[in-house]
């Protein structure tokens, strides 16, 4: 069996921690930039490559229920960035 990290991020609206189980060398790739996340991890929905992004490079990061519907959404990032809006 490959060997797998644990994920997580909560998100900004509900604060609630969801967690993901992804393959370690699929992650260690996307982590150091080789990858694109869609590359390392083709069989995540959008979503959960989401959670993936956002607990790795600390993007804000959205539950399924609080999905932004626009998606044109910005994307901030912890620390914040809203003077490039």
């Amino acid at each position: 069996m490959k060997p797998r990290i644990k994920l997580k991020s909560m998100c900004l609206i509900c604060e609630k921690t969801e967690h993901i189980d992804v393959d370690l060398e699929a992650w260690k790739s996307f982590n150091s930039r080789s990858v694109k996340l869609e590359h390392a991890f083709p069989d995540l929905d959008a979503q959960k490559r989401e959670l993936v992004k956002a607990s790795t490079r600390g993007h804000v990061y959205f539950c399924e229920n609080d999905w932004p519907e626009d998606p044109d959404y910005p994307d901030y990032e912890i620390g914040g960035n809203d003077a490039d809006l």
